[in-house]
């Protein structure tokens, strides 16, 4: 993706080290992006660079927009409550092999 200076992301810091808010793109270079806020982040995935590979996990993460945040939230929330809904037991009645192929499929598993 194409990143400019001026370009507004949104930053999610960790959990108790801030509150989410609108930054500007301060800096762009070859690797990373830096923040109006000081942070820099890689261009690829928008986590944030935490110094060294001893500092984990890393100090937050941008997005294009709040949207794709909550987009992003409420997709890792349904997948979590689909991996919460199968037990370790036997399928459930009328599970077949063509279905277990077709839901992986639709899933892109």
């Amino acid at each position: 993706m194409k990143y400019k200076v001026g370009q507004e992301v949104y930053w999610e810091p960790i959990a108790g080290a801030g509150q989410p808010c609108t930054v500007v793109i301060a800096k762009t270079g070859r690797l990373w992006l830096h923040l109006s806020n000081g942070q820099r982040v890689c261009r690829t995935s928008l986590v944030a660079d935490g110094g060294d590979w001893r500092n984990w996990p890393p100090p937050g993460k941008a997005y294009l927009s709040g949207e794709e945040r909550l987009l992003v939230i409420e997709a890792r929330n349904a997948w979590n409550d689909l991996r919460r809904a199968f037990s370790f037991g036997k399928p459930a009645e009328g599970v077949t092999a063509e279905r277990i192929a077709a839901a992986k499929k639709l899933l892109g598993l």
